[in-house]
């Protein structure tokens, strides 16, 4: 402890070593700084300080009765599922029930009158159906897997036909025959691919479907050329 007086009343104060150059107040209002060491001696008699007692608390009682505190009780499980708030009537409008049923909507399923639904592209749709349709007709378009198979599959197929051996005729044959095969089918690929792309607008790639086609036609016909120039230049 450090012990210091007040230069205006001679009161003798007490601060602990951690409170050095702190600002402490006298009884008397007077601002003090607490020095590096003890200025005054220490007094022989430091009252003590008294904590306020602070009263028990007890738990609510009724009737003279102590009531325990228990937690919430937890509610029942559910036994079964809560009902609809309404159950849908196949023959009346789902918006108008004072009109009969007149058209369904291809998307949901549900009834509607005429006044309810819309065709759209085709189809009878109702308002929120048609709606969500516009807003997949707007999303950019994917490309097709397909279209992408193909155009990879007709160039891996040319490259097979630059690998073929010249000089041996059976095996010429064999190879051949295996990379007509594989165009055939990057030439089938692309062309559901393009096809796909023509009836939904959802789906692109239609570039990569038609060089895949181009390039498996082209492809076929430079391995038939080449095979049989080349079992005329062997016999």
């Amino acid at each position: 402890m450090i012990w210091f007086a007040c230069g205006k009343c001679g009161k003798v104060l007490g601060r602990p070593d951690n409170a050095v150059g702190a600002m402490v107040f006298c009884d008397c209002g007077h601002g003090l700084t607490v020095p590096w060491e003890s200025t005054a001696p220490e007094p022989s008699h430091v009252p003590a300080v008294v904590l306020p007692k602070v009263a028990r608390a007890e738990p609510l009682s009724f009737d003279g009765i102590s009531q325990p505190v228990t937690a919430d009780p937890q509610p029942p499980p559910r036994s079964r599922r809560r009902r609809a708030r309404f159950e849908v009537d196949p023959n009346v409008c789902l918006n108008h029930e004072a009109r009969a049923k007149q058209k369904i909507c291809a998307d949901c399923g549900l009834s509607f009158c005429d006044d309810c639904v819309v065709a759209f592209r085709g189809q009878t749709l109702c308002g929120p159906c048609k709606n969500y349709e516009t807003k997949l007709l707007q999303r950019p378009p994917k490309a097709s897997a397909l279209a992408l198979a193909s155009a990879a599959v007709a160039f891996a197929a040319g490259l097979l036909v630059l690998c073929m051996p010249w000089n041996k005729p059976m095996v010429l044959s064999v190879i051949a025959l295996i990379a007509l095969a594989v165009q055939a089918l990057a030439f089938l690929a692309g062309l559901f691919a393009w096809k796909k792309t023509q009836s939904d607008p959802r789906f692109g790639g239609q570039g990569l479907a038609i060089t895949g086609m181009a390039a498996a036609s082209f492809l076929a016909v430079l391995t038939i050329v080449l095979t049989v120039y080349a079992q005329k230049l062997g016999t």
